[in-house]
């Protein structure tokens, strides 16, 4: 139920979140842009990328934009996203 109400919130559906205040608002953007950091492993943080490109893009195109190490190595070339998927799950 977590995930679906934070899905619907960050694409901008009416959610549980959208009821919270501003305060609280801030507070879960801050938090959520600390786990796609922590998640991303990026050269940049997820914070430099615009609230509605964030909120509104896979994953995998969000780590393009912050150069993530978890997505792209100089080995291998890019993995796939079901694969990414499976590793930031784990």
């Amino acid at each position: 139920m977590t995930i679906e109400e934070i899905s619907k919130y960050l694409i901008g559906r009416k959610s549980i979140f959208s009821q919270l205040s501003q305060k609280d608002k801030y507070e879960l953007d801050y938090y959520l842009k600390r786990l796609l950091d922590t998640m991303l492993n990026g050269d940049l943080s997820v914070k430099i990328v615009q609230e509605n490109q964030l909120y509104n893009s896979t994953l995998a195109k969000v780590a393009r934009i912050v150069n993530s190490r978890e997505i792209f190595n100089n080995m291998t070339g890019t993995m796939s996203e079901s694969f990414v998927h499976r590793v930031l799950n784990n």
